[in-house]
């Protein structure tokens, strides 16, 4: 099939129990896509598990490729999830954010974040994220968020 054939285009839309499998395709992909320990579970099941407890905090992306035949292929490929555990009055915590490596590029992330303040910050609450790097740090600004402040922290061993 051409490229000619197929249109792509990306929606945005929250996230229902009805999306088990392909929450755990994204999260088999994201897998793939990341070194970081534990992301696949906590995208997969365990999102799955906060979806049917805080409906609405978790908005993803999809690639719709619509073909000439009118067949309609739907994938995940980016998501923004809300902490559920650390919403305030004044604030809302950014639990996760993630775009697939392919997806990255298209201000997909920047969408999402743009859709969560106008659905979830309506009376002036503040988006909240943390980073526990330079490279987040960074990044989040790039986002225009502000530095608020910084935690540091020591344990054991580490003298």
């Amino acid at each position: 099939m051409t490229h000619d054939e197929t249109k792509h285009i990306i929606e945005y839309r929250f996230a229902t129990p009805d999306d088990v499998g392909t929450i755990y395709d994204f999260a088999v992909a994201a897998m793939q896509d990341t070194i970081i320990p534990g992301f696949a579970q906590s995208v997969g099941v365990e999102m799955l598990e906060r979806i049917e407890l805080h409906p609405g905090n978790v908005l993803l992306a999809e690639n719709v490729e619509i073909e000439k035949s009118g067949e309609i292929d739907r994938q995940i490929v980016g998501f923004i999830e809300i902490d559920a555990t650390r919403i305030k009055e004044n604030a809302f915590y950014i639990r996760g954010i993630y775009v697939l490596h392919e997806f990255r590029r298209r201000r997909i992330g920047r969408k999402l974040l743009n859709i969560i303040l106008e659905k979830k910050c309506i009376r002036g609450q503040q988006l909240r994220a943390e980073a526990f790097s330079s490279f987040e740090t960074k990044f989040w600004e790039s986002l225009n968020f502000k530095r608020h402040h910084v935690s540091l922290y020591i344990m054991k061993g580490d003298q």
